[in-house]
């Protein structure tokens, strides 16, 4: 071996056993695409490891949910599944109380909520529901209540 051969040699050899161990982690640019991903969860955290974005179970009843949190870690945005199977939206203020839900009634038929700042139902919008005998049901329905979501005015069409 001439003189400065190993400056050349023992370097190169070197790279080669480093990138023979390292597999193919190392260099790669190409993106993998699978067909299929299968998990109970996914959580995405900020730069403080505070969870932003919850995909999982954590829906009502075991059913699927999409969680969106704040900076103080208080859910602002929650879509889940109901005990019924169909879904429901939840929007939540910066302290963690719901302001407006929107989910399906007993009847198959959806409703929206809103909420004031009290946790208190203020405004009820949803379908009328039919008496014991199955009459009626399925008319526009307006609840406007007082402040402490208790007495409350409706309007609706038709008599039931």
């Amino acid at each position: 071996m001439h003189k400065y051969e190993r400056f050349i040699i023992y370097p190169l050899l070197i790279v080669a056993l480093f990138y023979g161990f390292a597999g193919e982690q190392m260099g790669t640019t190409a993106q993998e695409v699978m067909d299929k991903l299968v998990v109970r969860e996914i959580s995405v955290v900020n730069s403080r490891n505070n969870e932003v974005i919850n995909i999982g179970n954590r829906g009502m009843f075991g059913g699927g949910s999409f969680e969106i949190y704040n900076a103080t870690n208080n859910a602002i945005v929650t879509l889940s599944s109901t005990i019924e199977g169909s879904g429901a939206i939840e929007v939540y203020g910066k302290e963690g109380n719901m302001l407006i839900a929107q989910s399906v009634n007993e009847e198959g038929g959806g409703s929206i909520g809103i909420f004031n700042r009290h946790n208190n139902i203020v405004i009820g919008l949803g379908q009328t529901v039919s008496d014991e005998l199955g009459i009626g049901g399925g008319h526009g329905l307006i609840n406007v209540y007082d402040k402490y979501g208790e007495d409350f005015r409706s309007y609706k069409h038709g008599i039931y």
